[in-house]
């Protein structure tokens, strides 16, 4: 297995797939110079050529970081500041025609996770696309920045756009179209995808991304996906070469194919924390309209925060306290603040076609048994969607689905995967179902249940409504 790159040449080895196909593998590839020394902290430079043949058989270095372990738990830093590496999976090594290319931003709330390791792509390559899994650098190494040339910061997301400048310089060698790139993610990697579709640097390519708690407020920690991540992505009008040189809220993304999706209970990132700790949801409700503004993020873009935690109160919980016999809406609070409304506010803002999901399957395992340490609501956690997308074994391995329910929703997301990597649409003529665009008159989205899969209109309308006429910008918006 022998692939020439614009670097050099590379040695690969056999994957088998789900299905019992082989592919080709590539590990370990570098896309750019090692970030060391007096790169550290700059932007990301082309990776220079080796003697010989490289083997790309192992995995290369994780960049540094510190494990998402869920429950949290002390852990110790891991991973190599050389990290600048990326996998290829291709089915198509010796074919004539080239086959659609699918990117994968990993997530990790932007200081932990790994392109190559987190997950095996055993699924994903039952189809006939040909996969790129990059790192990037994480934490203060990502995103330190003194806003000017000496560190201009948003250091990960350049790493990204390098990635994407070695795929369109090499993945045709690997059986792949340069001109046929997807990028999808999930959680923080969802983040990234938002952020390359502003970016004058990766304007052209189609995006996937169910999102994460990503512009909630709209103001500088509008993508800061957790108090935990101090350092995020910046304005960097006054660098050199900027990645994002204005403000997403005063701009329009690229009109590119853009499909975005929610979990009913994704919520729960926040909220299973209290089944954990039960006692500490009465402290919570005692402190509500002082804690709440800081967890939710309008406490200095409010000009009233105080009155506005008091109507979310009286919305989702009739001004009654809050007990674990109202998780539910305790969860929906959260769901709703950090994903729905946010949601549907891109939606509206986004010229390109664009399809919404709600991913409301329960399956044999579900993330919310990590999370909160056992099932406690019906529904789909935040992370239940990737693992039908993927066989998840880091931190935690999830055993692959094996119901005929469980596998029957393996093959529609990955049908889905595939159908929008090779015909722009999530489901062209002769589909099982039809998907229609989300528009703001019909808003029709595709609903995936344990019952049912149907297109319906307008999610949860009155959850939206609420939180589009509260005042959280009143402070900055004059």
């Amino acid at each position: 297995l022998i692939v020439n790159t614009t670097c050099g040449t590379l040695i690969g080895l056999e994957f088998t797939t789900a299905n019992g196909r082989i592919v080709a593998a590539f590990h370990s590839i570098p896309f750019a110079k090692p970030p060391l020394g007096e790169l550290r902290f700059q932007d990301p430079q082309p990776s220079e050529a080796w003697p010989g043949v490289r083997e790309a058989y192992n995995f290369g270095s994780v960049c540094v970081q510190i494990p998402i372990v869920y429950p949290p738990v002390n852990t110790t830093k891991m991973g190599n500041e050389d990290c600048l590496y990326l996998s290829v999976y291709s089915p198509n090594l010796n074919a004539t025609n080239l086959l659609p290319v699918v990117v994968y931003i990993h997530g990790g709330d932007l200081f932990s996770g790994s392109g190559e390791i987190n997950k095996s792509p055993e699924f994903v390559l039952n189809n006939d696309i040909v996969l790129v899994m990059p790192n990037y650098r994480l934490g203060v190494l990502g995103f330190l920045t003194l806003e000017d040339d000496i560190m201009p910061g948003n250091m990960a997301l350049k790493d990204q756009v390098m990635a994407l400048v070695w795929i369109q310089n090499n993945i045709a060698n690997f059986g792949g179209d340069p001109n046929q790139v997807t990028l999808f993610g999930y959680n923080a990697g969802a983040v990234f995808v938002h952020y390359h579709m502003y970016s004058p640097m990766s304007r052209d390519v189609k995006a996937l991304s169910e999102v994460y708690s990503f512009h909630f407020l709209l103001v500088l920690q509008e993508f800061q996906v957790d108090p935990i991540a101090v350092f995020t992505a910046i304005f960097d009008k006054n660098a050199k070469n900027p990645f994002l040189p204005f403000n997403p809220h005063n701009a329009e993304p690229a009109p590119v194919l853009w499909i975005v999706g929610l979990d009913s209970l994704a919520g729960l990132i926040r909220s299973a924390a209290f089944v954990r700790n039960p006692a500490s949801l009465p402290e919570y409700d005692r402190h509500f309209v002082q804690a709440l503004p800081i967890t939710l993020y309008f406490d200095t873009t409010a000009s009233n925060p105080t009155r506005v935690a008091e109507q979310v109160r009286r919305f989702y919980f009739d001004d009654q306290p809050i007990t674990m016999s109202l998780f539910r809406n305790f969860t929906d609070m959260f769901t709703d603040a950090y994903y729905l409304w946010p949601i549907i506010e891109s939606l509206r803002k986004h010229k390109g076609p664009h399809h919404l999901y709600y991913f409301d399957y329960l399956g044999e395992h579900s993330f919310q048994e990590i999370l909160a340490g056992r099932r406690v609501l019906t529904g789909a956690s935040i992370f239940d969607t990737p693992i039908y997308i993927w066989h998840i074994k880091n931190p935690i391995e999830i055993p692959p689905p094996t119901s005929s329910e469980d596998l029957n929703i393996l093959n529609l997301d990955n049908t889905l995967l595939y159908n929008v990597a090779t015909f722009g649409v999530p489901t062209p003529p002769g589909s099982p179902i039809n998907w229609p665009q989300w528009d703001e008159e019909q808003q029709n989205y595709f609903y995936i249940g344990n019952s049912e899969l149907t297109i319906k209109k307008k999610l949860l309308p009155e959850r939206v409504q609420f939180w589009s006429q509260l005042n959280l910008r009143d402070k900055v918006d004059g």
